[in-house]
């Protein structure tokens, strides 16, 4: 019998096919698990079929102190402690830390959700944009634009470029800025960091047993911040060249904040032909990341990332020569004030021989997101898989111009 904590921000569903497929895939391991979800403040499944199952309407502070005051007495000692996703993290540890488990400690955890303290401890060798602090503010040593964000949130969720000192200002009214000290899950605790112009790339993995197992380079398409708006993102891999820099960049990080076991997802700069760090993430990346990774190579981070954590060995035997694969993703418009339904959609002319799975729009859908934005909130999501490089890029071409989603 193997007992299993699993802390989760998953939908129900969700929750419950990653268990089927563990269960399905290891069937000579007995897992009796243990799950304390986020349900945002939906309802959770009236059929919820897990003896021992703790719903949260959020994974906020007042909540979680008051899951580790009642925490069950009767659950076992647990034989592992996995998390699934990025909000999940900090939950994990105070759990593990106030019990003893063998997850993340909260010490390490802020290595991967404080996007200051993960930047303080990488290594002097490590190119990183500057922090700037609450004395630059006062003192005007700041040089324009800069970048404000929370230091723990995720999907570019309060993140603004500002262009001058007013602009600062207005931002960082009663927020805090105070980098002795550590953040964790709130919007107010804000860094102010230097503005880089470059392109921006994600390099995605796993890790087992201290080894990076396996590594990918993409440069993305647009970019998170700007998706967030309601345009397009996406990414295509890199060249083997950049692939081979980019594995040394990680192992650097890996160095200094120690990767858990599991699935890593780093953004980051490339500058004048040196990558420059942004934030890593103890996760798989989103959108459609891991499915062009899993289309091209086999490998499924996310499913990956949980056995990692349960301390099964991944498979990893992929040639990565010549195998180019990419995705590009078409957001639900944000914040709208009225709603816009799916009218019809218009595909790009010609055959796109690169073009491996697609998930599109039903009619009559609606296209509005009316709270936080979601990466599964789309108005279609496409995969690309080849093994000729000006195929592909012809192809993801042809629907970032071709593809339209008529709206009513």
């Amino acid at each position: 019998m193997a007992n299993v904590l699993v802390v989760t921000a998953f939908g129900y569903e969700k929750l419950e096919k990653m268990i089927n497929n563990l269960t399905e895939k290891f069937p000579d391991i007995e897992f009796e698990f243990y799950i304390i979800n986020e349900t945002f403040q939906k309802e959770s499944s009236a059929n919820i079929k897990y003896p021992h199952y703790i719903s949260l309407e959020a994974f906020e502070m007042t909540s979680v102190k008051e899951l580790l005051e009642n925490f069950p007495y009767e659950w076992p000692n647990m034989d592992f402690a996995i998390q699934t996703d990025e909000y999940a993290i900090y939950v994990l540890a105070m759990i593990s830390s106030k019990f003893g488990l063998k997850g993340i400690s909260v010490e390490h955890a802020h290595c991967f959700r404080d996007k200051v303290r993960m930047k303080q401890r990488l290594g002097n060798d490590i190119c990183k944009p500057k922090l700037y602090n609450i004395e630059d503010v006062r003192y005007g040593l700041i040089s324009y634009p800069v970048i404000v964000k929370p230091r723990t949130f995720a999907a570019s969720h309060g993140v603004y470029i500002v262009q001058n000192q007013d602009e600062l200002y207005s931002k960082i009214e009663n927020k805090e800025i105070n980098y002795d000290r550590d953040s964790i899950d709130t919007l107010e605790d804000i860094e102010i960091e230097e503005f880089i112009d470059a392109e921006i790339c994600h390099i995605d993995g796993l890790v087992f047993d201290g080894e990076i197992v396996f590594c990918n380079a993409s440069k993305y398409i647009g970019s998170c911040f700007d998706y967030a708006k309601g345009k397009t993102l996406g990414s295509i891999n890199l060249l083997s060249d950049e692939q081979q820099q980019a594995l040394e960049f990680v192992k650097k990080i890996h160095r200094d904040l120690i990767i858990p076991n599991g699935a890593f997802h780093l953004e980051c700069f490339y500058r004048d032909g040196e990558f420059v760090f942004l934030e890593i993430g103890m996760r798989p990346g989103g959108v459609g990341i891991v499915p062009s990774i899993e289309a091209a190579t086999g490998i499924n981070l996310a499913d990956e990332h949980i056995y990692c954590q349960l301390g099964i060995s991944p498979k990893i035997n992929v040639d990565m020569s010549n195998k180019y694969f990419g995705y590009i993703c078409f957001p639900k418009q944000p914040n709208g004030n009225s709603d816009k339904f799916v009218k019809s959609i218009k595909f790009p002319d010609g055959s796109h021989k690169s073009l491996y799975s697609s998930v599109i729009p039903k009619s009559g859908e609606n296209a509005i997101i009316k709270n936080i934005m979601n990466y599964e909130d789309t108005l279609g999501n496409f995969i690309f898989v080849s093994n000729n490089r000006h195929q592909i890029e012809a192809d993801i071409d042809a629907y970032l111009n071709g593809y339209i989603v008529v709206l009513s």
